[in-house]
This record gives C-alpha cells, structure tokens and sequence, in this order.
C-alpha cells in the first residue's frame, strides 16, 4: 500500500510540473480591413489584382471573406464588359402577343 502511495505521489507531482500545450485557436485573429464595394474593386484595378493574389494564395480561410468575394463580383463584371456583357431585354407584351398568335394559328 505504502508504495501503491509513493508512485500516486510521484506521478502527480510529475503531471503537475509538466507544461500544458495550449491547442490551437480554430479562429486566428485575421486583421480588421476595410470592406471594399465592388464598384470600387471596379475602379481600382491595381487594388482589385493584389486582392485577388491574396485570395488565389491563401482559399481555405481567405476566399468566403467579403473583400474576396466582392473582388471576385468585380473581376467578372470586368470581363463581361470586356466581351459586350449579357444586354439581355427583358420580354415584353408584344412579344408575348406574336407568341399568342402563332400558337392560335397553329391549332
């Protein structure tokens, strides 16, 4: 019993004297920056590139954040405006008319 007590004794002075790693946080502390629209992403193209290197460079905890996403929003805007953009008109009532009558003269 007497040496059942002496190993207890010494394992806990042992557990506590060794030194307790703290786990990682799951969260780091990411730098407060300035949420940039994306007409302003639009506007300054330099800033719209090197947005757009840090998120290409770091996706797992950079590309759900509002600069990137917006960054990203801009980027394709750019390039549909570039290629003529979707000038798609919305159907109106007459074309709704000509699709009447070509369905009542095909019956």
């Amino acid at each position: 019993m007497k040496m059942f007590t002496i190993i207890f004794l010494f394992s806990t002075l042992l557990a506590g004297c060794l030194e307790k790693k703290q786990p990682p946080s799951p969260e780091k502390k990411v730098e407060e920056e300035v949420v940039r629209t994306v007409s302003w992403y639009k506007e300054n193209k330099e800033e719209l590139k090197i947005m757009l290197a840090k998120c290409d460079e770091n996706p797992g905890e950079l590309m759900e954040t509002p600069n990137c996403i917006n960054a990203a929003q801009a980027e394709a805007q750019l390039d549909a405006a570039k290629r003529g953009g979707l000038e798609v008109k919305p159907l109106g009532e007459e074309f709704f008319k000509a699709l009447r009558k070509k369905n009542s003269t095909q019956q």
